[in-house]
């Protein structure tokens, strides 16, 4: 990595982070390690890796690790002595262990003094050992969850064990039961009951241990689990082409990312130990047989009418479960629409239409609720009942027996105790059928939204980024937003020239704003294609290529984080005097002094309206676009109320001075806008576009 290459790196990390010194520094740790590693990645690359800190403190060993995986290391720590390490892990990083304060140093060698530590060993990540790559999913025809899971077999295995020696353990109980009613009462033997009691505490307090140890096991899976899985379908949400996710609603998008809550409940909950446990009823049935021989059929049969109960009742709920996640997610998405368009229902005054609806709607989810929900307590009711009559059938056979002297009155007991503890964990499994049929229906949810195919693929993306000039052509370009509506172009063509501004205006709903999307790449043609600098866009890589353009929205957005690092999502490396100027171009000098800290303002979602005006918004956006400094510039169309202001007028100035040096198209109805352009794209509901071409001298 070449110096000038690991100051930028260097200077960016050191940005994001505060260094601590009453801590090891994995921030300084990062920049080494990167460098070691002849990591040669973007900025862009590392910004998207490094987590966001409002206050920016510095990396935990945590965060240290997971910026290395964002980035395509995986990390294995290891405690040894640095005279052990083997010369294939160079370069690791090493902590030395002190008494005051621990040291982490860049190892590429074994070191002349030997030291107890712990060790980083990082290992480049690929295809061909990532498990959960689209690749490997399709070659294993494994789904993506299933992959997922496997991830984590050895903590199953972990988890199966303690399971064995736990149900193991649960055989003391009867067994000590059956001692002192068989031998101890009758025997008033003293001795013979300490010793039992003595075993049965030890028993207890080895089953503690083994159950703490299995739910330690258990939530931190479901915490792994929560955390990739949570994270990859955000991360699969923001990859999605556009035409997929512009369309849903905030409810079906929360609903993707809420699918996994079921899932998780489930995998950290008492169904999955039922579960883990179901294999191991094996011991029980063979205890309870080797006990009272011929008894073991009462529990047999019981779990056979489980099993029975379990199918048949399957059926109904699963087709309830289906209708009540269908009729729930209207009643979800109504409630969520009326509040977002409760403005809209005030003035039109469709507020008792609109409720007359809602309540149809919630009617049937009630109704829904209802049967499904009677299912459920039926199901529990039958199920408790078996447990109830398996006991009493045990009990009344088991008496026969000590009639005829073939089993005593402790043995009775003891395989009462085992008869109702067997069967719990299906009885469990049985009342859970409803759960199991929704989360089942969310991990095929989760399974269907990982298949589909991204709109690009962040591990294949380019180190080398592309330069434009700014060359843009329209070529026969086809597109409709559905296959039954009328197309936005039939045949459109048109070669834009470096440096050429271009104004798009038109009737309302002709394809203005798609216009600029077909650009950026956020549409797609159905026929011809958008080139720039002579290449297909398709051919480039989407991040890419919007890294390289500048694009302001109708509607801009600001995230949760200070002014400045809004300013920095488009140029991360972007230093205080471009962000001045860029502040200075837009007009908001005035407006940025007037905060109390200035660009450092925290933005949240509670205090975003106050802080950033419907007036200040469009000139943010701009002062965004201005940082990113793109040979081409998309603008979509500026508030008549901003265009009637002095920031208006500064708005237009910056356009004067910076045509011809830069590609610009713009949306407009403004005359004054328009007589500034070179060409001007007329777009109307019922005729292809028309071309004119305009004031080269303005």
């Amino acid at each position: 990595m070449s110096p000038l290459r690991k100051n930028d790196i260097a200077n960016y990390i050191n940005s994001c982070f505060l260094n601590d010194e009453k801590q090891s520094n994995y921030t300084q740790s990062l920049i080494d390690v990167l460098s070691a590693l002849d990591w040669n990645g973007s900025i862009r690359t590392l910004r998207d890796s490094i987590p966001y800190k409002t206050q920016k403190e510095a990396l935990n060993e945590t965060e240290f690790t997971n910026v290395l995986a964002a980035l395509g290391y995986k990390t294995d720590i290891v405690q040894l002595r640095s005279s052990d390490l083997d010369e294939a892990v160079f370069p690791c990083l090493f902590m030395t262990e002190g008494l005051n304060k621990s040291e982490l140093s860049i190892l590429t060698h074994k070191p002349a003094n030997d030291k107890k530590g712990k060790a980083y060993i990082f290992t480049k990540l690929s295809d061909v050992n990532s498990i959960t790559t689209d690749k490997t999913i399709a070659v294993s025809g494994r789904s993506w969850f299933l992959k997922l899971f496997l991830r984590f077999k050895s903590f199953f295995a972990q988890v199966l064990l303690a399971s064995f020696f736990i149900n193991l353990l649960a055989l003391i109980t009867p067994i000590f039961m059956m001692s002192i009613y068989d031998n101890v009462i009758g025997d008033h033997s003293k001795g013979t009951l300490n010793f039992l009691l003595f075993g049965v505490v030890l028993a207890v307090i080895i089953e503690f241990i083994l159950r703490c140890l299995r739910t330690r096991t258990i939530s931190w899976f479901g915490a792994r689990l929560d955390y990739v899985v949570s994270t990859n379908i955000l991360d699969k949400l923001m990859k999605l082409p556009a035409h997929l996710t512009e369309k849903a609603s905030v409810a079906a998008q929360l609903s993707r990312i809420k699918a996994f809550e079921s899932v998780k409940e489930f995998f950290t909950g008492a169904l999955a130990l039922s579960f883990v446990e179901l294999p191991f009823t094996i011991i029980l049935i063979v205890a309870i047989a080797f006990i009272g021989g011929t008894l073991v059929l009462i529990p047999v049969i019981s779990i056979l009418i489980f099993l029975t109960i379990l199918w048949v009742m399957h059926i109904k709920i699963k087709g309830l479960t289906k209708r009540l996640a269908l009729v729930s997610n209207d009643r979800q998405s109504m409630s969520i629409e009326s509040f977002i368009k409760k403005e809209t229902l005030g003035y039109s005054g469709g507020f008792d239409a609109w409720i007359e609806r809602f309540q149809k709607t919630n009617a049937e989810a009630s109704y829904v609720s209802y049967k499904y929900t009677q299912s459920i307590s039926l199901l529990d009711t039958i199920s408790q009942g078996f447990i109830i009559l398996s006991g009493t059938a045990m009990i009344y056979f088991g008496v026969e027996k000590i009639w005829l002297d073939e089993l005593s009155m402790g043995a009775l007991i003891a395989l009462l105790i085992l008869t109702w503890r067997s069967l719990s964990p299906i009885q469990t499994v049985c009342s859970s059928i409803p759960r199991l049929e929704q989360v089942k229906k969310n991990i095929t949810q989760i399974n269907r939204l990982m298949d589909l195919k991204p709109e690009f693929d962040i591990n294949n993306i380019s180190e080398k980024e592309p330069i434009f000039k700014g060359n843009i052509e329209f070529h026969n370009v086809g597109l409709r937003y559905t296959k039954d509506a009328d197309p936005v172009y039939a045949g459109f063509s048109l070669r834009i020239e470096q440096g050429n501004m271009v104004a798009i205006t038109g009737e309302n709903s002709t394809g203005k704003s798609t216009t600029l999307k077909l650009v950026s790449g956020l549409y797609r043609p159905q026929a011809g294609s958008v080139r720039i600098d002579g290449v297909d866009i398709r051919q480039i890589d989407p991040i890419q290529l919007r890294q390289n353009i500048a694009y302001v929205s109708q509607d801009p957005d600001f995230f949760s984080m200070s002014l400045k690092d809004n300013l920095r999502l488009v140029k991360p490396n972007a230093i205080d005097n471009e962000i001045d100027t860029a502040i200075a171009q837009a007009g908001l000098e005035e407006w940025v002094n007037d905060l109390e800290d200035g660009l450092d303002t925290l933005i949240t979602d509670y205090n975003k309206e106050n802080i950033i005006s419907n007036a200040i918004k469009p000139q943010f956006a701009l002062a965004r676009a201005y940082l990113q400094d793109s040979p081409i510039m998309l603008i979509d169309e500026m508030p008549y109320q901003f265009l009637n202001t002095a920031a208006g007028t500064k708005f237009l100035s910056v356009l004067k001075k910076i045509k011809g040096n830069k590609t610009i198209l713009f949306i407009t109805y403004r005359e004054d806008y328009i007589d500034l352009a070179d060409i001007v794209i007329k777009l109307s509901s019922d005729e292809r576009p028309v071309i004119e071409r305009g004031n080269q001298g303005a």
